[in-house]
């Protein structure tokens, strides 16, 4: 008996590690693992989505290679997250199948589905994902695919992040540019006019040699680096560039509203104003149009404590928390203050 048990333990522990296996599915064939998609859907054959939760309702279409928002109104759209949400619908995987051939749907939450996700191919066909209640397992939903009555368990997360607003598809930067191309960025508010202007380095102010015991050389590349005027004064690439950031990153925290319905807009002169001057875009093909320069002029309307910026040829405003405006302000005045002290130390 003794000379038996290692062999014993051994089936055991085989047995054991046989049945630990099999349910993980680590013997499941590549047939099998293709069910693990909820969804069998190439990203880039979708024209159309659609996100239903209760009675709320974000529809987006591509029409011709544009992405368009249609409902609950056509604003302006991020393509990233759109991107994003087709790569996210055609990965849901599968955690287990629940019943297959279910009869009684409502028990599963799925006669009146909570979220409902659908999409729509270039073959013309429409793929749907509908949610129901939450599974005893923590963490995990029941859901059918395509209309089919086989339950599914999916993870939380996996569906959360298909479960997006009309919010999280907008644009959200007011201001949008090619930083590399800014020839001249002008802003006025409040009476005080502030400019950014781009110079050669031929046109580069040059500084004459002071007795901190520098020597040309060293000024000379001081010189080249100082590329940018800030009203009037030299000051570097990297400083301009981070003054106009301080614009170009902001971002609204609320959906967009159509100039038209803003009252304080209508037939009032703007606050607030940004005038930008870009040079040629130089990145252009043969093939393509020639880059020319252009002159972009935002507009930006006060009610509040909220700033509204409208873009150019825009019929959608943004709105902007006048804080934000403070802080840009105060940015700019201390670089200010800091070329005029710089000048008065050289003197």
């Amino acid at each position: 008996m003794k000379k038996a048990l290692p062999t014993v333990i051994l089936l055991l522990v085989f047995a054991v590690g046989l049945w630990y296996a099999s349910a993980n599915n680590f013997f499941r064939t590549n047939q099998e693992e293709a069910k693990d998609t909820l969804l069998q859907v190439d990203p880039q054959q979708i024209t159309a989505l659609t996100i239903q939760i209760q009675e709320e309702q974000v529809e987006l279409v591509n029409n011709k290679g544009q992405w368009a928002m249609t409902k609950p109104a056509s604003y302006p759209i991020n393509t990233y997250p759109v991107d994003d949400w087709l790569s996210t619908i055609s990965n849901v995987s599968v955690e287990s199948t629940v019943e297959e051939h279910a009869a009684d749907m409502d028990k599963y939450g799925l006669a009146e589905p909570s979220q409902t996700f659908t999409v729509s191919v270039r073959d013309g066909k429409t793929h749907r994902i509908n949610v129901g209640a939450e599974s005893p397992v923590s963490g995990f939903f029941y859901a059918t695919a395509d209309d089919e009555r086989t339950v599914y368990q999916v993870s939380q997360s996996a569906l959360s992040s298909l479960a997006r607003t009309a919010f999280d598809f907008a644009a959200k930067e007011p201001l949008t540019f090619p930083l590399e191309r800014v020839k001249q960025f002008e802003w006025n508010w409040s009476g005080q006019s502030y400019r950014l202007q781009h110079v050669d380095k031929a046109e580069t102010p040059t500084e004459a040699n002071s007795d901190d015991g520098r020597s040309q050389e060293a000024n000379k590349e001081e010189s080249e680096i100082k590329n940018w005027l800030l009203n009037g004064k030299s000051i570097t690439e990297n400083d301009a560039t981070t003054l106009m950031n301080k614009m170009r990153y902001w971002m609204t925290e609320q959906e967009p509203s159509r100039t038209a319905s803003l009252s304080h807009i209508a037939n009032n002169e703007p606050d607030w104003s940004l005038d930008l001057s870009l040079k040629p875009d130089q990145e252009v093909t043969g093939q393509e149009e020639k880059g020319k320069a252009e002159t972009r002029e935002y507009k930006g309307y006060m009610q509040g404590e909220e700033l509204w910026i409208v873009p150019p040829n825009s019929e959608w405003a943004y709105a902007i928390h006048k804080q934000e405006l403070l802080d840009v302000q105060t940015l700019w005045h201390g670089k200010m203050s800091d070329n005029e002290d710089k000048q008065a130390t050289k003197k």
